[in-house]
């Protein structure tokens, strides 16, 4: 059996109590006490609960793009996943977006995160060092706008139905990305 990492442990507990504790009152000392671990061990994988907040969810993204191309999983089926949010951890973004200082902050740095994901998963798989320029560029405009979309419909203020959202999000890849995303 693999040994978790520190950040594994604390993103477990931190998932734990946040599902009966609203994020922003769930205190980096109570997580500490709460994983069993210490409080260097927290600060030495995490600068920051936000920055838990985005590995957790990171971690859990990264899976599913990883997954895209294996055992009949694709690219829409990696977007109803998100859309859904992220199944087993929607309550837990849920929360995160309506008990988290920082909105705005915390929906940047994880879109920041899915970009960078895609990013590697594109140049492992193409075998590229970087992203040209321009697929790059479309990249994050695409993230940045599918995120949007998700955490819109997270918080219910997105009226648009899941499978049109993924039909749609799939049409509006631009073509020079489409090889890259969808291969």
């Amino acid at each position: 059996m693999k040994k978790r990492t520190t950040k594994q442990i604390f993103a477990e507990t931190f998932l734990e109590m946040a599902k009966t504790t609203p994020i922003d009152r769930i205190k980096v000392t109570d997580l500490v006490k709460q994983s069993g671990c210490s409080m260097q061990s927290f600060y030495n994988s995490f600068d920051n609960k936000q920055d838990l907040l985005v590995w957790i969810y990171g971690s859990r993204v990264e899976d599913l793009v990883n997954r895209i191309g294996s055992n009949g999983y694709t690219f829409e089926d990696y977007l109803s996943d998100t859309v859904e949010g992220l199944s087993d951890y929607e309550g837990y973004i849920r929360n995160a977006l309506k008990n988290t200082t920082g909105k705005e902050f915390f929906f940047l740095k994880m879109s920041e995160r899915v970009c960078e994901v895609w990013r590697e998963n594109i140049c492992r798989r193409f075998e590229l060092e970087t992203l040209p320029e321009e697929i790059d560029f479309m990249l994050r405009f695409s993230v940045f706008g599918v995120m949007h979309i998700n955490m819109l419909k997270m918080l219910d203020k997105e009226p648009i139905q899941k499978d049109k959202i993924i039909n749609l999000s799939v049409r509006s890849i631009p073509d020079k990305l489409r090889p890259y995303i969808l291969a």
